[in-house]
């Protein structure tokens, strides 16, 4: 179930995406809230609860911290979300059961996987590119 004020939105189950707009507090204790652009004010992730956040340039106590799952319970996180909207201080609190996982908004995984796929070529030019040679067997005659 999903409740929405004009203060808060809370998620209970189900999958529920934020673009925009701007709320006091976002709480999710069972499903998944995906955080892609909008302002709140605190972050709650408790019981089973999935926090993703899409954007890139990640702070949490003003020190970078690198994508994936959050390791601290709680702290005050701060970069910028895929809409390109800055996420102000924003503060997090999580229980050990739950997650809050920081991803790369869309642009960023696109030109990782674009490099990724040159250098993968690159290096097979670099080996020369040909088929290694195999036995060939003596005609009959």
């Amino acid at each position: 179930m999903t409740g929405i004020s004009a203060n808060s939105l809370e998620v209970s189950g189900g999958a529920v995406q934020f673009g925009g707009g701007g709320v006091g507090r976002i709480r999710v204790n069972a499903g998944t809230v995906e955080i892609v652009g909008g302002v709140a004010g605190d972050l709650i992730a408790n019981g089973t609860g999935l926090a993703e956040i899409a954007g890139d340039g990640f702070t949490v106590n003003g020190l970078p911290v690198p994508f994936g799952d959050l390791v601290p319970l709680s702290g005050t996180l701060a970069g910028v979300l895929a809409s390109g909207q800055a996420l102000p201080a924003t503060t997090f609190t999580r229980a050990s059961t739950a997650t809050i996982r920081l991803v790369p908004e869309p642009s960023t995984a696109l030109l990782l996987a674009g490099g990724l796929a040159g250098l993968a070529l690159r290096r097979g030019r670099a080996r020369g590119g040909r088929a290694r040679p195999t036995a060939v067997p003596a005609p009959r005659r």
